[in-house]
């Protein structure tokens, strides 16, 4: 028997719109070739006019390629802050992750950073060198060396660890979102090679925290982050690679227009853009603040910024030239907008998306919404592998899972309140209701030294 299919309305309706996506999607596909191809042209001028190479930085660049290529993590370099170009001595050390070998580890370079500070100090002092070590200290200052720079450079000894084996490991992280993120700087119409500063700041590791607060492959603080993406006690969109990309994309992009260059935008992503404004008034060019410049805040790792990005960048360049590295493979799927409150399981449940890859997939979702205490917000775009989307439109709008129950939410679960009494403390009312005082202070928002008062309504973390 021979079954005719006679199509609904609906099936109608949804066949004349899959017809008219089919006449939209390369009408956008052209005029996105169009501006890819515009921007891409503007991006390949000759990149010393872009990232031009300034003779003052050349020493402190040829340093941070040897960090970056040469000294390992088992390695320490003592050197002179100022001048780059003084290497005073390599230590090498037990590597391994224990208290004991760090402890051991920080001695050695505090020992060795004394031990040179003391030698320089008898140099200005007018003592001729006796020992091997002092000979050589003194024969890389010369033998007309002023006893000012002497003492100065006794106060200027410091110590920077090498890198060379988390550079590479860098390296290949960066296979999973290179492509995507030249694409994003592409579409600002910025130069694509920016995608390599997430080696000084990250190594490229987007679940990375620094001990002052920054986070994620791009090291945003809570702060500037807020200005461009989503940061709170449910979601922190830092430790997302791609959300964040966008937001360093659109942040270099205004460093660049205030500031009217590269060097200038990339040291501005460091050092603030009001303070690099600050230095261009008082000095005029970079090369001027690279010499002269001595703002409060304008430190060794402000200064050498610069220099590291163009370190970093050739590094790179040379390392993924090697056909033998094993970059990890590029990070594919699709973001869909979620139409209401939704808990984390159930989603992984109705995509069919083992909750473990899920969470790989969108980092950003905090600690309290992968166990369940909140609801996946209403809007969010949550990242899946490549599917039928349309497939995942209808089951939502089901609204229910196999069993029926009911997936989707029209607001978000209510914590428990608790009001502040005389004496509370923020560490004892997280004590006296089991939470962590991390958790608490997220959740409402509490500064730095946990202010509270009595009177106030403070959440509590279900």
């Amino acid at each position: 028997m021979n079954l005719i299919f006679i199509p609904s309305k609906l099936d109608v309706i949804i066949s004349f719109l899959a017809m008219l996506m089919f006449l939209i999607v390369p009408c956008n596909s052209m005029a996105a070739s169009v501006d890819n191809a515009l921007n891409a042209a503007s991006s390949t001028r000759d990149q010393g006019e872009i990232f031009p190479r300034y003779k003052v930085i050349e020493p402190n660049i040829a340093f941070w390629k040897k960090i970056y290529s040469q000294y390992t993590l088992s390695q320490s370099v003592i050197h002179d802050k100022s001048n780059l170009d003084i290497i005073y001595d390599v230590l090498t050390f037990d590597n391994s992750n224990t208290e004991q070998a760090r402890k051991k580890r920080r001695k050695m370079e505090k020992a060795a950073c004394r031990k040179y500070s003391r030698i320089l100090r008898l140099l200005a002092s007018g003592k001729k060198p006796v020992t091997p070590d002092e000979k050589r200290v003194a024969a890389l200052f010369g033998k007309s060396a002023d006893r000012k720079v002497l003492r100065r450079a006794a106060k200027n000894v410091r110590c920077q660890r090498g890198q060379k084996d988390r550079f590479l490991e860098g390296v290949k992280r960066s296979g999973a979102y290179i492509h995507a993120m030249r694409e994003i700087f592409r579409s600002y119409g910025l130069p694509e090679d920016l995608c390599y500063l997430p080696h000084v700041e990250s190594s490229f590791r987007h679940w990375a925290r620094s001990k002052c607060g920054a986070a994620g492959m791009w090291q945003f603080m809570r702060g500037t982050a807020r200005r461009f993406i989503r940061v709170d006690h449910l979601i922190d969109e830092r430790l997302d690679p791609f959300v964040s990309t966008r937001a360093a994309a659109e942040l270099l992009l205004d460093n660049y227009e205030k500031l009217g260059s590269w060097p200038l935008a990339i040291t501005a992503y460091n050092h603030g853009a009001a303070g690099m404004e600050r230095a261009l008034r008082e000095k005029g060019s970079f090369e001027k603040i690279i010499r002269e410049y001595r703002g409060r805040r304008f430190k060794f790792a402000s200064k050498n910024f610069y220099a590291e990005f163009l370190a970093a960048k050739y590094v790179a360049e040379q390392y993924m030239k090697d056909n033998n590295l094993e970059f990890h493979p590029p990070v594919e799927g699709v973001t869909v907008k979620v139409p209401a409150y939704v808990a984390f399981l159930d989603l992984a449940h109705l995509t069919g998306v083992a909750p473990c890859e899920l969470k790989a997939l969108n980092p950003a979702l905090g600690r309290s919404i992968i166990n369940g205490k909140f609801y996946i917000p209403a809007g969010y775009k949550i990242r899946l592998p490549v599917l039928d989307s349309s497939d995942l439109a209808l089951a939502m709008a089901a609204n229910t899972l196999d069993d029926g129950e009911k997936i989707l939410y029209a607001s978000q679960k209510r914590p428990r309140r608790y009001r502040v009494r005389r004496g509370d403390t923020a560490r004892k009312i997280a004590a006296r209701h089991g939470v962590s005082l991390k958790s608490l202070a997220a959740l409402n928002g509490l500064d730095r030294r946990f202010t509270i008062y009595a009177g106030q309504y403070l959440h509590l973390p279900n």
